[in-house]
């Protein structure tokens, strides 16, 4: 086996001599912004100064293309094309990304570099959505929520990071959903 089921955080932890608590956690596509939307509640409580939270992604080949495939979710031409009528599925890749998660009070206090602030986070279930093919309006709760919490308005947003599968039913209802949200706007 290349590389273990699950990457425990405890390894980070300890690499990196830290203390307090660490935790691994799955929720699919959206566990990166769980882990981060997790670690902001525990900064804003006080429980913690300092966070790394992000997302690794390592599947084991196997077990991973026969999941994909039996959902019929892998591209057959093995070239992830989102939101483009060329689109035949996803392909499955490794990477990691991790950020370091402060307040921003301590985050100038201490001199820090900063290169974001997070003023909303949004998340929400779908309920009778799928796997490739999530809810629109659960999609729409959760934007609405993140815009409602960072005091926003969606026609303030210059930017907009997809999840864009390059699965042709998922990638229809995220457009829709964003077309709905900007769309609206005067």
């Amino acid at each position: 086996e290349r590389y273990p089921s699950a990457l425990p955080a405890g390894l980070l932890a300890r690499a990196l001599a830290l203390g307090g608590g660490s935790f691994t956690l799955d929720a699919a596509c959206a566990s990166s912004l769980y882990a981060i939307h997790l670690a902001c509640g525990e900064l804003e409580a006080g429980r913690l100064d300092a966070v790394i939270a992000g997302g690794v992604s390592l599947p084991q080949a196997l077990y991973t293309q026969v999941g994909f495939t039996q959902l019929q979710a892998l591209s057959p031409t093995g070239r992830c094309a989102p939101f483009d009528t060329r689109a035949d599925g996803l392909v499955v890749g490794e990477g990691a990304g991790m950020v370091v998660l402060k307040r921003l009070e301590d985050a100038h206090r201490d001199g820090d570099s900063i290169r974001a602030v997070i003023r909303g986070i949004g998340l929400s279930n779908d309920v009778g959505g799928s796997l490739l093919s999530p809810e629109s309006e659960g999609q729409l709760r959760a934007m609405r929520a993140a815009y409602a919490q960072a005091g926003w308005s969606p026609d303030e947003v210059e930017l907009i990071e997809c999840h864009g599968t390059g699965t042709p039913r998922g990638d229809a209802v995220e457009l829709s959903s964003l077309t709905a949200m900007w769309g609206a706007l005067p």
